[in-house]
């Protein structure tokens, strides 16, 4: 086998620009501005703890970001990954464009519209291949076969090489010879940007410092009111252990990041109520111990667990909202359970956010509305998202648009009076505190 040479890899986490609106929920939901698709920074850490490759990752969502372009001139990536998602595919193909013609000579796509639609992103003439957000090991794979000169039926072959996603071990680069793959997050490539402002759905900022009243200094805050998302599951979306979700809780507390975000990844398991039990033991030990403790924590659990765990006991873990994720408008069930979840934490002193999810399957626009109505009037903070059942309906407009998307686009299949319903539900939320 020829000799292997180390790559210049590329993470591209493109723009919004022509992005369809944020009510629109095609496959997972995308990530803030301010935040990086754990699935990117997750095959990215796969390549930099698993391969003798050197790695960036570019932030085109960033305002003080480089032109992606420019930046791909100035690295010289020998592989670019652009990471994908239906609602922004307009920066995406934008994205893929701007590597390729910066003179990379291989261009990778990955992420949500990879995982849910690849007979469309095979269409996409800017990709040289497609790679699953859950594959480490195609990854590194692919990345072997192009060090070492391999043929592009070689390269092939390493991508549609799919790990089980059953797999919980970590996978590894090659397992005649090398160790296995660390499965840890890079917290820098998480938390690398500057930040200027409180996450969406958290209580409002504390004052300034003096410098930023009196106009000194840059608007960065240096962290003071920096949030991030705590990794709770692996590559395979299986729930990390407890004792090691708090170590990545600690990692944050070290590097100054008083906002903590426990929300489980798209795709991956959800814990059960024993997980979090065992997880408010270890913070309490922790507390106990005189450590410093996080300034805020936001948790994403179902309602079921929610009010089966303790509410009282967590805002001294400081705790000061709870997210119940996604809850059906049609299912009376789910909205009762969420309501109930709400009622419980206000008397806890915890606040809520949630979100009412419109047009799920087999629900009727009579019970989407009834359920919405409760909802909207609980204390809960609650954002509307309207279901998209897909790709397979209209296959032709759906081409059309991956062709040439725009972001005045609807959907397929969207029902006219539920659009209206979910207008009329944005315009009557509430703005976050």
């Amino acid at each position: 086998m020829a000799s292997q040479r180390s790559l210049n890899v590329l993470f591209v986490r493109s723009g919004d620009e022509g992005a369809l609106p944020s009510s629109f929920r095609i496959g997972s939901r995308p990530e803030r501005g301010s935040e990086i698709p754990f699935g990117l920074l997750r095959l990215a850490s796969a390549v930099k703890f698993g391969s003798v490759h050197r790695v960036s990752v570019h932030d085109a969502r960033q305002p003080s970001a480089t032109k992606l372009r420019s930046a791909a001139t100035i690295l010289r990536p020998d592989v670019a990954i652009v990471w994908l998602h239906p609602a922004l595919l307009a920066g995406g193909l934008e994205a893929a464009r701007a590597v390729r013609h910066s003179g990379c000579p291989l261009v990778l796509g990955a992420g949500p519209l990879v995982d849910i639609w690849p007979e469309g992103a095979r269409k996409i003439p800017e990709l040289d291949g497609l790679l699953r957000s859950d594959d480490a090991a195609a990854l590194l794979a692919a990345l072997s076969v192009i060090a070492s000169s391999g043929s592009a039926q070689s390269l092939a072959s390493a991508l549609s090489a799919a790990t089980p996603p059953s797999q919980k071990d970590c996978p590894q680069a090659d397992t005649d010879a090398d160790p296995p793959l660390d499965c840890t997050l890079d917290r820098k490539l998480v938390d690398y940007a500057t930040y200027t402002a409180s996450p969406e759905g958290w209580p409002s900022q504390q004052r300034p410092p003096p410098s930023r009243l009196v106009g000194l200094g840059s608007k960065s805050d240096k962290g003071r009111f920096a949030a991030s998302r705590v990794m709770m599951a692996d590559l395979y979306g299986q729930p990390l252990p407890p004792e090691e979700v708090l170590a990545d809780m600690n990692i944050c507390t070290l590097l100054g990041i008083p906002w903590q975000d426990l929300r489980p990844s798209s795709g991956s398991s959800t814990p059960e109520r024993l997980w979090w039990t065992e997880l408010f033991a270890a913070l309490t030990a922790r507390s106990r111990l005189n450590r410093v403790v996080p300034s805020r924590l936001r948790i994403q659990l179902s309602p079921a667990i929610a009010r089966a765990l303790p509410l009282t006991e967590l805002r001294s873990l400081t705790v000061v909202r709870l997210d119940l994720g996604d809850v059906r408008c049609s299912v009376p069930e789910e909205v009762d359970e969420a309501l109930g979840a709400v009622r419980a934490g206000r008397r806890a002193g915890l606040e809520s956010s949630l979100t009412a999810v419109l047009g799920a399957a087999d629900g009727s626009l009579t019970e989407d509305e009834r359920g919405l109505r409760a909802l909207s009037r609980s204390a809960a903070q609650v954002d509307v998202q309207l279901q998209v059942t897909g790709f397979t309906e209209d296959p032709a407009a759906w081409s059309l648009w991956l062709e040439a998307p725009k972001p005045d686009f609807t959907p397929p299949g969207v029902d006219p009076l539920r659009r209206r319903l979910l207008g009329r539900g944005v315009s009557e939320r509430p703005a976050p505190p």
